[in-house]
């Protein structure tokens, strides 16, 4: 949906049938599944570690930085979002 909304901003999507509510009480009804959580509690200790990510170091010297970036959305593209 939001592949075809970018695409097309006022292409019309279909309307949802099910509510927050009826989520949430789905998910109450189906509980938890204690086999599924006991099979992941006993593999922890065999999983493997985090993958090492590249860390790009700072030259020796000079300090650390850090860059905020933002971006606004119009008014009009908001409500289109929102719509």
């Amino acid at each position: 949906e939001w592949a075809e909304l970018y695409a097309d901003p006022e292409c019309e999507l279909p309307a949802i049938d099910v509510s927050f509510r009826d989520y949430c009480l789905a998910v109450e009804a189906a509980g938890t599944d204690e086999k599924a959580r006991a099979y992941w509690l006993a593999r922890l200790d065999t999983l493997p570690a985090a993958p090492e990510l590249p860390l790009l170091a700072p030259r020796q010297g000079e300090p650390t930085r850090f860059v905020r970036r933002t971006h606004e959305v119009s008014g009009e593209r908001w409500g289109r979002l929102k719509r």
